[in-house]
């Protein structure tokens, strides 16, 4: 496709438009490939530039652009997702959320300290960019809290939450 403008995102359930630097099979170029919850589409954008990529999406969708997490692909810029998308009203969504709360909660309780991102991917089983993304909804909601800059490696505690090291009783 020449645009994002050409693509019908009615009949996706959750979709976003991932964006790839230089991968394997254009290496010379930007790759924006329009996903489905966590299944690629066949529908592709390829350009000379990041910066043409990012006007187009800009420019024809109501997206918001989230970073590479850790824990993704090297050649993966970061994806552009719908704001409010239908996925925060699904089940799914609020399953994965409740996983990543209690593997915070259990992982702060047992290291005091909190998770990297690519620890909660793994455990949860989703990507980097998808832990990236429900942190950052989760602090914007008051869950977690954190004094750092968003993005922050182990900076995230649950709201109204202390961690206090406990002390060895001596013999």
């Amino acid at each position: 496709m020449e645009s994002i403008r050409e693509v019908d995102f009615s009949g996706l359930k959750v979709p976003f438009v991932a964006v790839y630097g230089h991968p394997d099979d254009f290496p010379d170029k930007y790759v924006a490939r329009i996903y489905e919850l966590d299944r690629a589409t066949d529908t592709i954008m390829v350009k000379e530039t990041l910066e043409e990529i990012e006007m187009d999406i800009k420019e024809h969708t109501a997206m918001t652009f989230i970073p590479r997490g850790t824990a993704d692909v090297p050649s993966l810029v970061g994806v552009w997702m719908q704001e409010g998308s239908s996925m925060r009203s699904t089940k799914e969504y609020k399953a994965i959320r409740e996983e990543i709360y209690r593997f915070i909660g259990a992982y702060i309780t047992k290291h005091v300290y909190a998770p990297s991102n690519k620890e909660i991917a793994e455990a949860v089983g989703i990507s980097g960019t998808t832990v990236h993304r429900h942190l950052i909804d989760m602090i914007d909601e008051g869950i977690l809290e954190t004094d750092a800059e968003p993005g922050t490696q182990r900076a995230i505690r649950i709201r109204n939450t202390q961690v206090v090291k406990r002390r060895k009783k001596s013999e």
